[in-house]
């Protein structure tokens, strides 16, 4: 729409100026005289109207192409300027000649030339005029010049660039440092083969102070001379004499121009004695072709500095060849480190199979940054014969590391086609060979191999495999159910649940060992614990009933893997009634573990279990475990429990420490609690380390103000693969029914570079996830305030279920970016904000003002 306004407006403008010009031309060109008049008395500080109508008029008659208006007024101001005229109105009216004079104007500028005062004007007029009687009266000028004049001159001879000046420029090569620079500057300018020839020959016979001075424009004459075929000028700057950029840029020059010479340009720069040059021209080596230029190199690289071997070895690798990776080859062993590895880099980008019993050896005997490389290069091999060595190795090597190297390699480049031979392997192989390929097939193996690796839980003396076959089978049925992905958990688990029934059955019988049935049982439970579904939590659960002691301390480790409330709730059975004060101890230990890591359970389920743990600590031991626990579950719950332990002297140390911890996490939520404790240890001879803490934290409360600090979390909420602008489009569990949301305590972190700022991405980290975040504020009266936000990213915010405020935007964090209107009705108010995370950092802030802007009163925020 602006565009056709502006359009129509233009087209108006035009259709006035010429019917005007129409009705009374005569009284047109009477008010340009005028204007002409007040201009003639111009000076700065008066009323410029009269110079904007002349320039009006000028560039519309010049934009109409209105040449015989445009002579009359060229005539005007000729007459003016040869008159009386102030130094303002003339200097106005030359910068229009240089526009749109003509002929008309070269002899009165010509005239100004000689007029110091008016010098300036008229050389920066004449130059903008392209008939060559501009030039020419430039050019005339210069003999009479004062030097500081006559570089003027030829500065403007130059930005003219008439091929017609050249001659008349040369006699002034042979002036002061001054003049000779501004006539072969020029000379260049001109760009013509005639202007660089003289250039070029004065170049040649100059001294070298001279060429140095001059040399910016001798490159630019060389250039247009070389595109003759004549590179001589190129050639001289080409000589040590001269700067190395001035050298390096004949070089290229020279290259470009010279393609079939270029590969003995490169080889002369490798060995020119200036090391920029040389660097340079090892650049060049990674494109320009030639065996004269990998000789050179690989002649060079002997005797280069360790410092600079790896930059041509790494040269060499780009231009490739036999010789190249022989040379290579001969470096991977030598002394200095980053040499070695750009050796093993050129061999793998260079070598074929045949090098693959060298990288192995590189594996399983180099340092560490060997074996990365080695395995990075054996990862990208492309010879489609390096699998089918790498597997020769790995079934019949005679060194066990290389072979069990050679596996880890399969796995790594995916060469899923070798999954039988490893299978086989697992079964019929040294131990660490077994363990590798058993690991391997982790990656490579396929669904149908459940029952094999299964089977290997009953084969005794695999000590080295099965700490890895769990991982395995879990990988491999998982694997299956991706598959089908309309499988159920039972048909997903139904191989393992079988095999664990089996094994179950066999222990009654006795028809095998009781000890290879025992582990065998105690791998599948630790399979169940990585597959971590309802049936595999339903077999888990079983087995910590189970008679015997091992299966029963398998299955206590299993599942701590699983958090979920009944998983609690197994444990504190498992506590109460285990016999063996061992694994009621390992129960009580595997109970503290769930609790601590429980991400998803709600912050009122954790107190409870904190209370059971609490209650159920027997010992010291197992009290001094609880505060290490407890310290983790941020909570005023589990600040009380810490403070019931502060009295008991065999406690009292962790109890200072969980109670510190605590109480710096809940300065926000739970203010004057958190205050109690931080100020009776800061008042204490607690350690100077945790001392240092709680004055931070201290410190820390002081800048929240009027800030809204009290706030419960629930999430953070994400899906593999989408992004959080996706993620805030869809309604999540806080959103749907927020009181079945796993809400906790959001904790306050000390160090932070903004006090009041919610930290989302100190205590997750993480991209593309949203966390939901709730207070409750509580007023006595019915009050309007406004909510001051800022986030970054995103965020979404409800008050009372309704939402009040939303923005999808990816943005930094700016404290009160946004002010929302609020309605806070006497009594309990729910506030919850949702704020997305799109990379980087992920924080949040928020306060109520009144309609002022002034600080809300009357108003508290509390954790719910």
């Amino acid at each position: 729409m602006r565009t056709s306004i502006q359009a129509i407006l233009s087209v108006t403008f035009v259709a006035a100026v010429f019917f005007s010009a129409g009705m009374n031309s005569a009284a047109e060109e009477s008010s340009f005289a005028d204007d002409l008049k007040e201009v003639a008395s111009y000076a700065f500080g008066q009323s410029d109207a009269a110079l904007r109508r002349i320039e009006n008029r000028l560039y519309h008659a010049a934009g109409e192409e209105q040449a015989a208006l445009l002579a009359e007024y060229e005539a005007q101001i000729l007459s003016l300027l040869q008159a009386e005229c102030s130094p303002e109105g003339r200097s106005f009216l030359c910068r229009f000649l240089a526009d749109i004079g003509g002929k008309a104007s070269i002899p009165v500028l010509g005239s100004m030339l000689s007029d110091a005062d008016q010098f300036q004007l008229a050389v920066s007029a004449l130059e903008k005029i392209t008939d060559d009687a501009a030039a020419r009266t430039l050019a005339e000028r210069l003999a009479d010049a004062s030097e500081k004049d006559r570089i003027t001159l030829l500065e403007a001879l130059g930005r003219q660039k008439a091929a017609s000046s050249a001659a008349a420029v040369r006699p002034y090569l042979a002036g002061s440092a001054q003049e000779s620079l501004a006539a072969v500057n020029t000379l260049a300018a001109i760009g013509t083969t005639e202007s660089c020839g003289l250039a070029a020959a004065a170049i040649k016979n100059a001294t070298p102070e001279k060429q140095i001075l001059w040399a910016d424009a001798g490159l630019k004459c060389a250039e247009q001379l070389g595109s003759t075929g004549d590179f001589s000028l190129l050639e001289i700057y080409r000589g040590t004499a001269f700067p190395v950029q001035v050298r390096i840029a004949a070089l290229h020059s020279l290259i470009r121009m010279q393609p079939d010479k270029a590969e003995d340009y490169v080889v002369e720069g490798l060995q020119d004695g200036d090391a920029d040059l040389a660097s340079d021209s090892l650049s060049l080596a990674r494109t320009v072709k030639g065996e004269k230029i990998t000789d050179c190199l690989i002649a060079l690289l002997d005797a280069a500095p360790d410092t600079q071997k790896p930059a041509y070895i790494e040269v060499l690798g780009v231009r490739g060849g036999q010789k190249v990776l022989d040379k290579a080859v001969t470096f991977a062993g030598y002394a200095h480190l980053n040499t070695r590895l750009a050796a093993l880099k050129t061999v793998g980008a260079l070598g074929d199979a045949s090098f693959v019993p060298f990288f192995l050896q590189q594996i399983t005997a180099g340092g560490a940054e060997e074996q990365r490389t080695a395995k990075e290069m054996l990862t990208v091999m492309q010879d489609g014969q390096t699998d089918r060595t790498l597997l020769d190795t790995a079934v019949s090597g005679e060194d066990v590391k290389l072979r069990a190297a050679a596996i880890e390699m399969l796995s790594e480049r995916r060469a899923v086609d070798t999954a039988d031979t490893l299978c086989a392997l697992a079964y019929d192989a040294p131990a660490e060979v077994r363990s590798e390929a058993v690991h391997a097939l982790r990656i490579l193996g396929k669904p149908s191999m459940t029952g094999q690796m299964l089977f290997l839980t009953l084969i005794p003396g695999l000590s080295e495999v099965k700490p890895v076959l769990p991982q395995t089978i879990a990988a491999l049925i998982q694997r299956g159910s991706s598959v089908a992905e309309t499988q159920s958990a039972a048909e997903k688990d139904a191989p393992v649940t079988r095999f664990y029934n089996e094994l179950k059955e066999l222990q009654k019988k006795g028809e095998l060992p009781a000890d290879t049935l025992r582990g065998a049982v105690c791998l599948v439970l630790d399979t169940f614990a990585l597959l971590g579904d309802d049936l595999s939590f339903t077999h888990v659960q079983e087995a910590l009933d189970d008679s015997d002691t091992e299966v029963r301390k398998a299955a206590l480790g299993a599942i701590t893997k699983f958090q979920r409330a009944d998983a609690l709730d197994a444990l504190q059975r498992r506590i109460t009634e285990e016999k063996e004060d061992g694994l009621r101890s390992l129960a009580y230990s595997s109970y503290l573990s769930v609790l601590k890591n429980a991400t998803v359970l709600p912050g009122r389920v954790i107190d409870a279990h904190l209370d059971y743990a609490f209650e159920h600590a027997k010992n010291v031991s197992e009290r001094r475990e609880f505060l290490a626990a407890v310290a983790k579950t941020p909570s005023i719950r589990a600040l009380q429990l810490a403070e019931s332990l502060l009295k008991d002297p065999e406690t009292a140390g962790e109890a200072t420490r969980a109670t510190a911890t605590l109480a710096i996490a809940l300065c926000g939520a739970w203010p004057q609690e958190a205050a109690v404790h931080l100020n009776a240890i800061a008042a204490s001879d607690a350690p100077a380390a945790l001392k240092t803490n709680v004055e931070k934290a201290r410190a820390l409360m002081a800048h929240f103000g009027n800030y809204l600090m009290a706030w419960e979390y629930a999430g953070p909420y994400f899906e593999e693969n989408l992004m959080a602008t996706h993620l805030y489009e869809k309604e999540l569990l806080p959103q749907k029914d927020a009181e079945k949301a796993p809400w906790k305590t959001l904790p306050m972190l000390i160090d932070s570079p903004l006090p009041v700022a919610l930290e989302f991405d100190r205590i997750w980290g993480g991209e593309e996830r949203v966390v939901f975040v709730r207070t409750l504020l509580k007023t006595a009266t019915d009050q309007d305030l406004i909510l001051a936000v800022g986030s970054n990213d995103g965020c979404r915010i409800w008050l009372n279920g309704k939402e009040i405020f939303a923005i999808a935007d990816g943005r930094p964090l700016v404290p009160d970016e946004n002010k929302i209107p609020v309605h806070l009705s006497a009594g309990e108010n729910r506030l919850m904000m949702a704020v997305y995370q799109q990379g980087g950092a992920w924080r949040a802030t928020a306060r109520l003002t009144d309609l002022s802007g002034a600080p809300a009163q009357g108003v508290e925020a509390k954790v719910q």
